[in-house]
């Protein structure tokens, strides 16, 4: 009898122990994700697949979405093509817009640069998606769809150049400090299996354990 007690009693520390795991234990602070030393966007450059964003108040015509070709041109209305990789956003916006006013009398002219991000893994819509400098890393996962069912948003990887320059990234640690440039890529990780079927292991070790108590009375 003592021995059949002394089962059950191992098996539900073992349990306790498998379902703390299954609700998810605090990362290491050794893995947690340094901060991403970004580029300022007016720094940024453009790439190849990227585009200009040109909005001129009351000139519908001129007004649209320019995309950037695979050798670093863009062609603008009014403009025409200008080569756009070599020079960094801040300079290459004012040099736009001075062109623009040549042609046109409105004072009201926004440029803003699209960069091209890819979000992967486990969201619902993994693709390419083209944000803007105000959005970071959780606009883009937000774009995505957001996380699949399986999906874990407290372990995101950023990817750029390819290589890895974050990762374990909780997606409320990214809001307003993880800056995107063009290229980068955005990894939603899947949590584990046991995460996943924390659930059904629950309802298993009650099952089992319901078992086991019921034998040591016998």
């Amino acid at each position: 009898m003592s021995y059949r007690i002394l089962t059950a009693y191992l098996f539900w520390s073992i349990a306790g122990a498998s379902v703390l795991v299954a609700q998810g234990a605090p990362l290491r602070r050794d893995s947690v994700a340094p901060r991403l030393s970004g580029i300022a966007s007016d720094d940024q450059r453009l790439q190849a697949g990227d585009v200009v964003r040109v909005n001129i108040w009351r000139e519908p015509a001129l007004t649209g979405d320019f995309p950037v070709d695979e050798s670093g041109v863009v062609t603008l209305p009014l403009i025409g093509r200008r080569q756009v990789t070599y020079t960094a956003w801040a300079p290459l916006r004012d040099s736009l817009i001075t062109a623009f006013r040549r042609d046109v009398t409105t004072e009201v002219i926004t440029i803003v640069p699209l960069r091209r991000v890819y979000v992967l893994g486990a969201v619902l819509r993994p693709g390419i998606y083209m944000l803007d400098p105000t959005m970071g890393v959780e606009a883009a996962v937000a774009l995505a769809g957001g996380a699949a069912i399986d999906g874990n948003l407290e372990r995101l990887r950023i990817l750029r150049g390819g290589q890895v320059i974050v990762r374990n990234l909780s997606i409320t640690a990214a809001v307003g400090r993880q800056p995107l440039t063009s290229g980068d890529q955005v990894f939603v990780d899947r949590r584990s299996w046991v995460d996943r079927n924390s659930a059904l292991l629950l309802t298993s070790v009650l099952s089992i354990g319901g078992i086991i108590a019921a034998l040591s009375r016998n």
